[in-house]
């Protein structure tokens, strides 16, 4: 009897205890869902009149950080401007959140990427998705969102990979909208249009022909099509591509890079750079003091910091001004 007596409490216990991790799981991932989310300009708005918009992006870097600033301003604005949005007759507002891909980092995590996407998707509970910055991290976590259905707003890959997916494959990525950049391969373009306009300015000016190029480029996904793009443009106005590289955005040797430059007469130099590796360029370009003028994509630059960041040293780089605006 008491044996049996016991059986029956250990099960009564089982029971609640149970009953109890079932219930504060509940209230857990409840509050899992609801934590970290905002509704700029807006207060006392209740979870279900919320818009979710989760942010992807490496907060640490200025992308990301000038990404979630983006997104958040367009929520205040939406909520305050516009009272939010009437949909049936409810008011609704947008509420935001924002986990760290961390993809600045020259190491690329991609795992990082992956968890802080799965976060947003299944935690969070996000219903739309904004951000990415390196392709080889953004490649991997868009796919989690194509799984979900869920409309993602690239903003900040250049790559055309992920546009051009929707061509390929429809039904599967027509939930990816790039919103900025430009294309990998539209962005040679723009290069190119102005730069034959400052190049025509120093032909006048100096009596030089100018017509070597170096180009010089991160190692990744998204300068393959651009560099394509300016080699092409470049022998179709009758310009040579004296210098090509690639580097290791973990281990750039521009000391290097800047001295085969000037070996090789370069006069122009087309950076095609998305990390801070710029601001490392533009010091040794200092030093070496190539004869040629820098004139490209180097994200850094778009900083008012730079000047002090380089210490003075990107007095010879000129970025095209509508780079300034994607």
């Amino acid at each position: 009897m008491e044996q049996l007596a016991k059986r029956i409490l250990a099960i009564v216990l089982i029971a609640v205890i149970g009953t109890g991790i079932g219930v504060g799981a509940w209230f857990f991932l409840a509050a899992s869902e609801e934590a970290g989310w905002e509704t700029p300009g807006v207060s006392g708005i209740p979870k279900e009149q919320w818009i979710k918009v989760g942010y992807l992006g490496g907060l640490k870097g200025i992308q990301g950080a000038g990404g979630w600033r983006g997104t958040w301003l367009s929520a205040y604005d939406i909520n305050t401007k516009d009272d939010g949005i009437l949909v049936n007759g409810t008011k609704y507002y947008v509420a935001v959140k924002a986990r760290d891909t961390n993809e600045h980092d020259p190491q690329l995590p991609i795992s990082t990427g992956m968890s802080a996407a799965e976060k947003l998707i299944a935690v969070d509970k996000a219903r739309y998705l904004v951000g990415g910055f390196r392709t080889e991290v953004t490649r991997s976590y868009l796919e989690l969102a194509m799984d979900a259905k869920l409309l993602f707003f690239g903003a900040g890959c250049a790559t055309d990979e992920f546009a051009n997916n929707v061509g390929t494959n429809y039904g599967r990525y027509k939930y990816y909208f790039r919103v900025t950049p430009l294309a990998s391969s539209m962005l040679g373009a723009q290069i190119f249009m102005t730069l034959m306009h400052i190049i025509n300015k120093m032909e006048n000016l100096t009596g030089q022909d100018i017509r070597k190029v170096a180009i010089i480029r991160e190692q990744l996904s998204w300068t393959v099509p651009l560099r394509g793009n300016l080699a092409a443009l470049a022998g179709l106005i009758n310009y040579s591509v004296v210098y090509d590289e690639a580097y290791d955005i973990a281990a750039p040797d521009f000391e290097t890079y800047l001295q085969q430059i000037q070996a090789a007469g370069a006069q122009i130099i087309i950076p095609i750079i998305s990390g801070d590796t710029g601001i490392t360029m533009m010091k040794q370009y200092a030093i070496t003091q190539p004869k040629a003028l820098v004139f490209g994509i180097d994200v850094e630059g778009q900083m008012p910091s730079y000047w002090d960041t380089t210490n003075g040293a990107c007095n010879y780089e000129v970025l095209p001004l509508l780079l300034l605006l994607v």
